[in-house]
């Protein structure tokens, strides 16, 4: 009998575990099918929003679009105009220094940085006054030197010397390198970037064209402005399944109207991001996202 009551007990055990393991492995399929479908809802959204500045109608060519479904998924979508942020290859000394002053950066690091940043992208190996050329870098232990050519990306702005992560990361959202202009639209500009502009007693450089009268809103002035001219866009897709999984897709999109249509070029494509869903604290009993 005590035989038959371990054998009993042991199969309990295995049963167990095989029930545990199967639940684990129907979870994690789960969630795969979930983060799948969550990633094409992401990528159908960001290629809507292509398809809209394309037409030039429906959702605002700079701004958050409106919440949508696809499929079982929630997805939300916001477009910046690349022309309101600053472009690192072209944006000058006063005007970095004043997005420094903006995050909350001291003097003594805004103009290390500045200069660092200028030497970095410049032809030549002459070192500005606290700047960093090639020696700069190796006394810091660098196994590299400054570039002398343009940033290919935002990205590359974490080489330069005596930028910080965290520094980097407060900056990155007011940055490009598709602006292609040394001036910043500020009817484009987010507050971080208005903020630069305040910071450096700068407005915008070059003349555009008047806005469409539709009263004194500045989502709507900046929305309109976008819409008089090609633009080149970071277009920022985010999907949330059912289960709370999550997906995100950004991509630089430049797009160019013609006389026989438009057309568009995908610059870049990442699949991250920042989180475009504010985050939701579930009452009592009742599930968030559900």
């Amino acid at each position: 009998m005590i035989a038959v009551l371990w054998v009993v007990a042991l199969l309990a055990i295995v049963a167990g575990a095989v029930s545990a393991t199967v639940r684990g492995e129907a979870r994690l399929a789960g969630n795969l099918l979930a983060q799948a479908q969550a990633r094409h809802a992401a990528e159908g959204a960001l290629h809507l929003a292509i398809l809209s500045l394309l037409a030039r109608e429906g959702e605002p060519a700079h701004g958050a679009v409106p919440e949508r479904e696809i499929g079982h998924s929630t997805v939300r979508v916001v477009i910046e105009d690349e022309a309101g942020k600053l472009d690192l290859n072209l944006a000058r000394a006063r005007l970095l220094d004043g997005l420094l002053q903006a995050v909350g950066s001291a003097e003594g690091e805004r103009r290390r940085v500045v200069a660092a940043i200028l030497d970095w992208r410049d032809a030549d190996d002459l070192t500005r006054p606290d700047g960093a050329e090639d020696r700069e870098y190796l006394a810091a232990g660098m196994a590299y030197g400054a570039k002398d050519a343009h940033f290919d990306s935002v990205e590359e702005l974490q080489l330069v010397l005596g930028m910080s992560p965290a520094l980097y990361r407060r900056l990155k959202p007011a940055l490009t390198v598709h602006a292609r202009r040394p001036d910043v639209d500020p009817r484009l500009a987010s507050p971080l970037v208005r903020l630069a502009l305040a910071a450096a007693d700068e407005s915008v450089g070059a003349a555009r064209p008047p806005l469409p009268a539709g009263g004194d809103d500045a989502a709507s002035d900046r929305r309109a402005a976008a819409r008089l001219r090609n633009a080149t866009c970071a277009i920022h897709a985010q999907a949330r399944a059912p289960n709370g999984v999550t997906a995100h897709v950004t991509a630089i999109v430049a797009v160019r109207h013609r006389d026989r249509g438009a057309a568009f070029t995908i610059l870049q494509w990442r699949a991250d991001g920042d989180e475009l869903f504010p985050a939701t604290v579930p009452r009592e009993g009742e599930a968030a996202w559900s």
